[in-house]
């Protein structure tokens, strides 16, 4: 059986730039924005441009997001260290142009004012130009959808969990099945506990928060469910991996973790799916018995 120390931890959260409109409510600003209108230096790429690289830690464009890129960690305090430090970095750039960073899961846009702009923000005008898989909903399919007339962006947190040892790594992408679901378990009911946004959880999850999206990546594996509300909150973050570590656990003890899903499952998909903090909790601690 291998042990939860090898196990590496990550993350690439999406923030925003943002500003208020006289309806008083927050609109992005889309990081082409400050490439082409404010001249911000940063290393071209077709759909990443970088603003910012040092330490490990690469500050890059993502639609209308800034995504961060971050080194593996292998505990928790390290990584929200990582997050401290790129939200350090990104705020400092942005106010420099009079802007702040905005982390939450949905933010209103202004789709209207890019339409007729060049074609470096078609980006900024779609959706689902990466695509992801779902553990849970099995008729679900990524496309690219046209989002010309929806006036919402999302910002994500997603959870990457991976090793080392390229034997973990194998048994991760062998057994991906139970391992999503049972991240869905340990891992995206956290996010939802200690959410400060439900009802914008709750909006996110009409596409992008579904309780078992996620990707098989070389490392490991990305669980794509959560936002980016929990990357500001170091308690949240170690909740999180320990309940990874314990995914890990019971991965290897299949009878355990069959008793586990068939016990919460269904509970997890209503908590995740309503933002639902009672729920999510209360299935947190029931788990600790499996």
């Amino acid at each position: 059986m291998f042990s939860g120390d090898l196990l590496t931890f990550g993350s690439d959260p999406e923030v925003f730039a943002y500003y208020t409109k006289s309806d008083g409510l927050e609109y992005v600003e889309p990081p082409a924005y400050f490439r082409y209108e404010l001249n911000v230096p940063h290393k071209y790429d077709p759909k990443h441009s970088a603003f910012i690289e040092r330490d490990g830690i690469v500050v890059m464009e993502d639609g209308v997001a800034f995504e961060y890129t971050l080194p593996p960690t292998t505990n928790a305090k390290d990584l929200f260290t990582e997050i401290k430090q790129a939200n350090s970095m990104l705020g400092e750039m942005l106010s420099k142009h009079n802007y702040s960073m905005l982390i939450k899961p949905v933010i209103n846009y202004e789709v209207e004012k890019w339409i007729d702009k060049p074609e470096d923000y078609s980006s900024c005008l779609i959706f689902g130009c990466d695509p992801d898989m779902d553990a849970i909903e099995e008729d679900y399919s990524c496309t690219v959808e046209n989002a010309l007339l929806h006036t919402f962006r999302y910002g994500g947190g997603h959870f990457q969990i991976g090793s080392y040892d390229p034997k973990v790594v194998e048994l991760i992408h062998e057994y991906w099945f139970p391992m999503v679901r049972l991240m869905a378990v340990l891992v995206g009911t956290v996010a939802i506990k200690h959410t400060p946004y439900p009802e914008l959880e709750k909006q996110r999850a009409f596409r992008y928060g579904r309780p078992g999206r996620y990707r098989i990546q070389a490392w490991g594996l990305e669980y794509r469910t959560p936002s980016n509300s929990w990357t500001n909150k170091e308690e949240a973050l170690e909740e999180m991996v320990e309940g990874a570590k314990l995914a890990f656990e019971l991965l290897q003890n299949p009878k355990r973790g069959k008793e586990l899903l068939k016990a919460k499952l269904d509970d997890t998909i209503q908590a995740i799916k309503t933002a639902n903090s009672d729920l999510a909790t209360q299935i947190l601690q029931d788990s600790k018995v499996f």
